[in-house]
């Protein structure tokens, strides 16, 4: 279970993920920017093994080790090189071996074995790749061994 802004989400045994709360940017991931007040089903989830939620966005990471994620895109928090909110989850290009995933307030990273990958809002230097400049793609984590 996560809860971010106002929105949260559950993860069932099943690996189908439920949102409910506030839909302003798609972050319940059902396809429609409609609140509600009861959980509704995640489109196109069901072998989720996390669910971090951000903001107002969740990514979802599967049971095969890939990344789908959904909800508000701004400073590139999704991580598909784009700014636009997604109401309904899509696969991330490119993810695959992840072994952990975390969402923060506007961003979000993942852990593949050894190293880490982060995307979204950078102003204080959140991604740890050395900058300050949002990334609305997977910059690596500067990590020394």
């Amino acid at each position: 279970m996560g809860t971010g802004d106002r929105f949260a989400c559950a993860l069932a045994a099943t690996g189908i993920v439920r949102c409910w709360g506030d839909n302003a940017s798609g972050q319940l991931g059902n396809g429609t920017t409609t609140d509600s007040s009861t959980p509704v089903v995640v489109s196109g989830i069901s072998t989720a093994t996390q669910i971090p939620v951000g903001k107002e966005h969740s990514c979802a990471r599967l049971n095969d080790s890939t990344v789908k994620c959904w909800g508000n895109n701004g400073t590139g928090r999704l991580g598909n090189g784009s700014t636009l909110d997604y109401s309904t989850p899509f696969a991330l290009s490119g993810v695959t071996g992840a072994s952990s995933i975390s969402a923060g307030w506007f961003g979000t990273c993942i852990g593949t074995g050894p190293s880490a990958s982060c995307w979204g809002g950078n102003g204080k230097g959140e991604l740890g790749n050395g900058s300050t400049t949002d990334s609305n793609t997977a910059v690596k984590v500067l990590v020394t061994p």
